[in-house]
């Protein structure tokens, strides 16, 4: 450690008595050989002096101009943190008091023996000087490192109430308080924990406080605007050089955007296993259905009559009823077959009005706002007819009495300075449909939960489908869907889709479709040619026809149809047995199978007969169509009349290759 100034430290020695100025400079050069002592006589040469940096001044009490405080105050305004030391005679004990409480660094009386001490104590108070300048470097730094941590970094107290010693300013952002609310209301922590969640932190803390371990944990706090975010806590008790416990050192990472995207998977997760129980209890239904029409069709063909064609009737339109429900499974489980085509939603909304009208009565106020020009999309027509009749119907149950429902659309276009964008993988932004009403609102407790399938808030009135569906229809055609709501307020539903050019290119995210003669759209209306299908001739159907199908009824039906067209059916009631038949060298025209069969499925049979005929027509029957068709495959939904089935064997035959026949007419064609 030294013991005086080192050469080349700069001091100020101030006082009016020259004689006394040299013994002071004496004393230090003689301590330090080189140490640079300027001597100060008046006022004039201490603002000359002070124009340079010093390490440290000796200043008397007593001067003719001024007095020493007034030095020190000088030196302080001028040059802070400078150190100054009062080398008087004429001092007293007041006088050094007052200097001190204000910041002086040592007072000397003068003697011969303080000459001699003079070097050290201005070298203590050069290295106090230099530690606390270290000290103000070292804590900066820290402070620079703290507040760059994307966490809130906290000392406590080792009690019960783990009282805050020290916060970081990131607690303003992560909460909403300020670092000086948060230390003057110990509370605060507490107050702001979940009440769901407070016992279970607070057990926590408590293990921390007996065991004086670590404490580790994830919860909800509420933040001061009344917001909710998910925060990680994790601390650690500190000790001191003895091992004795000084505090707890933490660390609160808000954590909401992780919890967020896991909800998210959840749900997502979630809306896959209903989909598919959705689809499979469609294909069955379906499967019924089918086998219901078919027979009704076959009652009414075979005993004419009013009676008879009536209540055939009323059973046909039933199942095309409940073909319509099966077919809401299925898009909502994205297992209905797409037709993703060019669509202006500013037409396609306008020709929604009268019915979005009628749906929602006369006391709620319908508006469409839109932009100039068309808004050009690809989606399925039905989906988009399905989003706005859903919301439409949730926001009429909502509204009790007189109200608003407005429909926006507008056209955003891409921004290429953000990157998280998804518009800018097209270039062509993104058209976006909003719907709101001036409702009640949502529950907050039901906001997180509005998507979920059969999640309802209207009792044994709603199915919980409605909002589910507009999700799944929305997310099929490569867009998204997002809800905000207040209790009081009403609710908006803001829909985003891939803009389309106005040919019809769409942006990116658009999945593709197959086209589907047929099905419950292809039934209505049919009625009476069902009930009039009958043999064109009696062999309008010249062909040998392999029927693979696992449920007897609907293979029973479906060969009936055939026959009574003129077609040779051979069936087969699982995959090994189809394939054993066509490795036998059965001679057919067309195959007709299910999707899902037992010992293999559609396509694998479909791969076995086409190994030996390659273009030989195919049709693909299930109750759980969707996607696109194999090449040169045709697809058929259930449930099917007996005109929806000839008209896809004649589809197929069509666009299969049969050099020997003719093209087939659909009968009475």
């Amino acid at each position: 450690m030294t013991t005086s100034p080192q050469p080349g430290t700069r001091i100020l020695v101030v006082d009016d008595n020259p004689d006394d100025r040299s013994l002071v400079r004496r004393a230090l050069e003689r301590a330090v050989p080189g140490c640079d002592v300027v001597e100060v006589g008046d006022a004039h040469a201490l603002e000359a002096a002070l124009g340079s940096p010093a390490d440290a001044v000796v200043t008397d009490y007593s001067l003719r101009w001024s007095d020493g405080l007034s030095v020190f105050g000088l030196v302080q305004q001028r040059r802070p943190g400078t150190p100054v030391v009062m080398f008087t005679g004429t001092g007293n004990e007041e006088v050094a008091v007052a200097a001190m409480k204000q910041g002086l660094s040592d007072y000397v009386v003068k003697d011969p023996a303080a000459y001699r001490r003079l070097p050290l104590i201005v070298q203590r108070a050069v290295e106090r000087r230099a530690e606390r300048v270290r000290l103000a470097t070292a804590e900066g730094r820290y402070r620079h490192l703290v507040e760059l941590v994307p966490a809130v970094i906290e000392i406590t107290a080792l009690d019960e109430e783990a009282t805050p010693q020290f916060v970081s300013p990131q607690v303003e952002g992560q909460l909403g308080y300020r670092v000086d609310e948060w230390l003057s209301e110990p509370d605060l922590w507490r107050r702001s924990i979940h009440p769901d969640d407070l016992d279970a932190v607070v057990d926590a803390h408590r293990r921390q406080l007996r065991d004086l371990g670590s404490f580790s944990a994830e919860y909800r706090v509420r933040r001061r605007d009344g917001s909710i975010a998910w925060i990680r806590d994790d601390s650690i008790v500190v000790r001191d050089d003895d091992g004795s416990p000084l505090h707890a050192l933490g660390f609160r990472l808000d954590v909401t955007d992780r919890h967020e995207l896991e909800d998210r998977l959840r749900q997502a997760e979630k809306m896959e296993a209903v989909g598919q129980l959705a689809s499979g209890i469609a294909h069955d239904v379906n499967n019924v259905l089918t086998i219901i029409r078919g027979n009704a069709e076959h009652i009414g063909a075979v005993a004419p009559g009013a009676d008879v064609a009536s209540a055939v009737a009323a059973v046909i339109e039933a199942t095309e009823r409940a073909a319509v429900l099966t077919a809401r499974l299925l898009a909502f489980s994205r297992r209905r077959p797409v037709h993703p085509e060019p669509l202006d939603l500013v037409e396609e909304t306008r020709s929604l009005l009268q019915l979005l009208n009628r749906l929602i009565g006369p006391s709620i106020d319908l508006s469409l706002d839109h932009e100039d020009g068309p808004l050009a999309v690809v989606m399925d027509r039905g989906h988009y007819a399905q989003v706005l009749i859903n919301l439409a119907v949730n926001a009429r149950d909502a509204i009790d009495g007189p109200g608003h429902l407005r429909v926006k659309l507008r056209h955003e276009p891409s921004d290429p300075s953000d990157p998280s964008d998804p518009s800018n993988a097209s270039g062509r932004g993104e058209a976006v449909v909003v719907v709101e009403d001036d409702g009640p609102g949502i529950p907050p407790e039901a906001m997180g939960r509005v998507f979920e399938p059969f999640f309802t808030t209207k009792g044994e009135n709603g199915t919980g489908l409605g909002l589910a569906t507009v999700w799944s229809a929305v997310q099929a055609s490569g867009g998204t869907v997002r809800v905000t709501s207040a209790r009081g307020e009403g609710a908006r539903f803001e829909i985003r889709l891939p803009a389309a050019d106005p040919a019809g290119n769409p942006g990116a995210g658009m999945l593709p479709g197959a086209t589907l003669p047929g099905g419950a759209a292809g039934a209505r209306g049919a009625v009476g040619a069902a009930l009039g299908a009958g043999p064109a001739g009696g062999d309008a159907l010249r062909l040998s026809v392999l029927v693979v199908e696992d449920e007897p009824a609907v293979q029973a039906i479906a060969r009936r149809i055939l026959e009574r067209h003129g077609a040779l059916v051979t069936t087969a009631a699982d995959g090994p047995t189809a394939i054993a038949l066509l490795e036998s060298g059965l001679d057919i025209d067309v195959l007709l199978t299910d999707l899902n069969l037992p010992g293999a499925a559609g396509p694998v049979i479909i791969g076995a007969a086409r190994a030996t005929r390659p273009g030989l027509p195919v049709l693909l029957m299930s109750g759980a169509l969707g996607g696109e068709a194999p090449e040169g495959v045709h697809l058929l939904a259930k449930p099917f009349s007996a005109a929806d089935l000839v008209a896809a064997v004649e589809a197929a035959v069509a666009g299969g290759t049969r050099p020997s026949d003719p093209p087939v007419r659909p009968p009475g064609g």
